[in-house]
């Protein structure tokens, strides 16, 4: 049915909006369509392109992206809970008012991304590609950064304090990390990017 109701909307120029429930979709380019108002739940899609995409007001449960490309796309008002998407390529994308949770996105790459008015909650970005994107209003609550690539994101006002950031990577001079909120024990992992040695 997703499927189907995806070719009709290239066909028709129109926006996919239903309800998906265990729907699998495998190699397919889907570039520039539009997601409005739709529920997935339990879908699978593995090797699509999402390219120039936009998802609005979409709710995605226990959903599995594994290796799509999502470069350019465009999400609002939407929420992910329980999705693996490791190995996704997100980047050049949009975010703004989306919700994250109980999320996977090893490896995943969010180069030069805007984050704006994000909620993300018990997730996973581990070895993600995190460079040069605009962070603002941003909530983190458990999150897994560890090895993360953060080269040219200003971090600034960020709260990490109850978040992983082990061996996360930035810049020789390390213009990412001022004015990131930090708890004292963050502050070893800290001295430890930077070269201090605490004995």
């Amino acid at each position: 049915m997703l499927e189907q109701d995806i070719f009709k909307a290239i066909e028709e120029e129109i926006p996919v909006c239903g309800e998906y429930f265990q729907e699998t979709i495998l190699d397919i380019k889907i570039k520039r369509i539009d997601f409005e108002r739709s529920i997935f739940q339990e879908c699978k899609f593995e090797n699509c392109d999402f390219t120039n995409s936009s998802f609005s007001h979409v709710e995605m449960i226990k959903c599995s992206f594994k290796n799509c490309k999502f470069i350019s796309s465009y999400w609002k008002s939407s929420i992910i809970n329980n999705c693996n998407g490791d190995g996704c390529d997100f980047n050049q994308s949009i975010f703004k008012t989306v919700d994250i949770n109980k999320s996977s996105f090893f490896y995943g790459n969010y180069s030069n991304s805007l984050w704006e008015n994000m909620n993300i909650k018990d997730s996973f970005f581990n070895y993600g590609f995190l460079s040069e994107i605009k962070m603002k209003k941003i909530k983190l609550d458990n999150v897994n950064f560890s090895n993360a690539d953060f080269f040219k994101t200003p971090l600034k006002g960020i709260d990490f304090s109850n978040c992983i950031i082990e061996n996360i990577r930035v810049s020789d001079n390390y213009s990412e990390l001022r004015g990131m909120q930090l708890s004292i024990t963050q502050t070893m992992d800290i001295a430890l990017i930077i070269g201090i040695k605490i004995k």
